[in-house]
């Protein structure tokens, strides 16, 4: 199953469902939750069209990891995020096909990549890099939430207005903050028992495939 989030932005979910996102300029949203991993993103100035995710924080144990265009140099950055993560157990970043990707607990992954595309700002073409990001996880999971993640849930109720974007908005502030039910001891499933029988799924937030 893919899911993909982008363009428009427009998003196709994990289970097919399909719907633009347009969000506010700036404003940081939940993509992806999961009881033991949060994945927000932060969206350009500008829009709605074409309005890219610039900064993306991934909060895993009593750790933040914060990737932005600004700063995307792949030996340094993963340098930089192994380091936050040492003494974390279960969790690294490797580079790969000019990718980061980070491995958390068997089974979950998140893969972060920088694009460039053109748009007219001003009245004046400009480069906009951006970030593109898929999430892989072991299966369907009830407990999965955001914009992305409650495409990723088995129960299939899903249904999306634009009114719902709200919901999902992080205020200033708690972009990278500790969240207190993360501990850096938490155990991560066990696979057999929470994923059991099902597929593997992902989905990723571009127009390019990752």
């Amino acid at each position: 199953i893919n899911a993909e989030y982008g363009g428009d932005p427009h998003i196709v979910g994990a289970h097919g469902q399909r719907f633009d996102f347009y969000g506010e300029p700036n404003a940081i949203y939940t993509l992806f939750s999961a009881p033991q991993f949060v994945v927000n993103m932060r969206l350009l100035s500008h829009g709605p069209k074409d309005r890219y995710i610039d900064v993306l924080f991934v909060h895993f144990r009593n750790v933040t990891l914060r990737f932005d265009t600004g700063s995307y140099h792949l030996s340094k950055m993963q340098a930089r995020l192994n380091k936050q993560l040492a003494g974390v157990d279960d969790a690294r970043v490797v580079v790969g096909d000019c990718q980061l990707r980070v491995e958390l607990c068997d089974g979950h992954r998140i893969v972060v990549e920088q694009r460039v595309d053109t748009d007219t700002i001003d009245g004046k073409q400009q480069q906009l890099y951006h970030l593109d990001v898929k999430i892989d996880v072991p299966g369907c999971h009830n407990d999965f939430g955001g914009v992305l993640g409650e495409t990723y849930r088995c129960d299939g109720v899903f249904q999306w207005t634009r009114s719902r974007e709200e919901q999902f908005r992080v205020r200033t502030g708690r972009d990278v903050s500790k969240d207190s039910k993360f501990s850096p001891k938490s155990k991560c499933h066990d696979n057999a028992k929470e994923f059991g029988g099902r597929a593997a799924i992902s989905g990723n937030t571009g127009k390019h495939t990752i």
